[in-house]
């Protein structure tokens, strides 16, 4: 898609037994709002690396971010009640970002806008739906909420610029 800005979304993401071990992984985790829980899993870690390579980054996003080094991180992003997460441009850091979205069944996804900040689109939330894009500055604005009465989960995985 490259309305209102270049993005991915990848339904079915994870396979079947790696949707599980995630499921299962996140009963482990603190509920607590807004709570951002890195990912040391070298399973969960491996399953992202292997697909967003510095290969994919480059024949899928031409316009990413210069960045001399690469790292990967993953997290667990829960919101437990009514929240919502402003208007935002991309931290400059980040060159590639995804968002895989777990639960609940029903929820909202992620908003997209225009340079002038004027709402475009909304990535439809659907469990094991995965929205990509490579942030760019002033371009990549976007926002997320959570309305319900249920716990919103998703798995956050970015590649980071960093200087050695």
């Amino acid at each position: 898609y490259t309305k209102p800005w270049k993005h991915q979304i990848i339904d079915n993401f994870f396979d079947a037994d790696i949707y599980t071990y995630c499921i299962e992984h996140l009963q482990s985790l603190e509920k607590r709002q807004n709570n951002h829980t890195v990912i040391k899993d070298k399973r969960l870690l491996d399953y992202f690396d292997n697909i967003f390579t510095e290969e994919y980054l480059k024949t899928n996003f031409l316009l990413h971010r210069l960045y001399k080094t690469l790292d990967s991180v993953a997290e667990v992003n829960i919101c437990t009640d009514e929240f919502y997460y402003g208007l935002h441009d991309e931290a400059i850091y980040k060159i590639l970002s995804v968002v895989v979205y777990l639960a609940p069944r029903y929820s909202s996804g992620t908003f997209l806008f225009n340079q002038s900040h004027q709402l475009k689109k909304q990535i439809t939330w659907k469990p094991n739906r995965a929205f990509i894009f490579a942030g760019r500055s002033g371009v990549t604005w976007h926002s997320y909420g959570h309305w319900e009465n249920t716990t919103r989960v998703t798995i956050n995985y970015f590649k980071k610029y960093f200087e050695k």
